[in-house]
């Protein structure tokens, strides 16, 4: 009986296992049929999908231009201007230093990278004199603000290369050492004194206006002629820049006349006869004070070495004596035509 019970196990056994294989084949068979027809016409198995659930699978072309985009998103732009590789360089040298830690552990990465973009070497602005930034540096256009001598370095035993004038542009590197300033100068590193750059050009100093000098005064002639007094007398400022003959004048007629020792003479100016120090001009409105100091000059012409006289718009001269007063030209004020100063002038 349990042999019996054996056997029918086991023919149930072997009969579960027929089924199962033949399930599984027929299942590989199935796909197969389906993987193959999805082959042949792949458009009917995508759209069968698509309508049982609902979804739009994206197409083959999609997908390529899909891959494509990604593709391209993932290679960085090129650096078209010089300005852009310049940048791209300078990212490149900061990003790849490594970030400084301080004792208190604070990063510095931040404030190495500001300093670096602070300061220019000599070497980049060699390259490009006219450029005063490259890399992580940077150099300011400044002008010398006084004439300075220029060091070969900031030592205290330097050698003098030589002198720079006011107003010459260089470029300041930012670097200060021993109370001197590095300056690029036609392509090469040299030091100054520090405190003589400025940010603009400084004007030339004005040119100084030259002042005549005035003939020194000479000593007037001790033996005076008869008639004649040539000791001091009035206003001694009238008789600077006067030659010596126009200092006997002065000091004759003033002593000749007292209002003209209170009154106004004016000696030397730089403008016509005055100029040499050769003229004077006896101010006064009073017509017969006018006439008497002409009259005494006339008389004493030839010991006051006189060259002409002009009063009220006429003129005397030794020379045309024997033509007596010429009347002159109208001058247009009453000034110019000499009717307010007897003017005097000696050879």
């Amino acid at each position: 009986m349990a042999t019996s019970h054996r056997g029918d196990y086991r023919a149930v056994r072997r009969t579960k296992n027929a089924v199962a294989t033949a399930g599984i084949v027929t299942f590989a068979t199935s796909g197969a049929i389906a993987a193959g027809a999805a082959a042949a016409n792949p458009g009917v198995v995508i759209s069968e999908v698509e309508e049982k659930s609902g979804l739009r699978l994206p197409s083959p072309v999609d997908r390529r231009i899909e891959a494509e985009v990604k593709a391209t998103a993932k290679v960085p732009a090129l650096p078209t201007t010089p300005e852009d590789t310049r940048m791209s360089s300078d990212r490149r040298e900061v990003t790849g230093r490594e970030t400084t830690v301080s004792r208190s552990g604070e990063r510095g990465g931040d404030a190495a990278t500001s300093a670096l973009s602070e300061v220019a070497t000599i070497e980049s602005l060699i390259e490009r004199p006219t450029s005063v930034s490259g890399g992580a540096q940077k150099a300011v256009l400044r002008y010398v603000q006084d004439d300075v001598t220029v060091y070969a370095s900031y030592g205290k035993r330097a050698k003098e290369l030589g002198e720079l004038k006011l107003g010459r542009a260089v470029y300041y590197t930012g670097r200060d050492e021993g109370g001197r300033q590095e300056i690029v100068l036609e392509g090469n590193p040299v030091w100054i004194p520090e405190g003589n750059l400025g940010k603009t050009k400084p004007e030339p100093p004005p040119e100084p206006t030259p002042t005549p000098t005035p003939t020194p005064s000479p000593t007037p002639s001790e033996d005076a002629p008869a008639g004649l007094d040539f000791s001091a007398c009035g206003d001694s400022s009238v008789e600077d820049g006067l030659v010596s003959d126009a200092v006997d004048l002065y000091r004759a007629v003033c002593n000749a006349f007292p209002a003209v020792a209170s009154g106004t003479t004016y000696g030397y100016d730089p403008h016509g006869e005055h100029i040499d120090g050769k003229a004077l001009d006896f101010m006064t409105d009073d017509k017969e004070l006018g006439d008497a100091i002409a009259a005494f000059v006339q008389e004493h012409a030839a010991a006051l070495n006189i060259y002409d006289i002009i009063w009220y718009q006429r003129i005397w001269t030794p020379v045309r004596a024997d033509e007596g007063w010429r009347a002159m030209e109208d001058r247009g004020d009453p000034t110019a035509n000499h009717y307010d100063h007897v003017h005097v002038a000696v050879n």
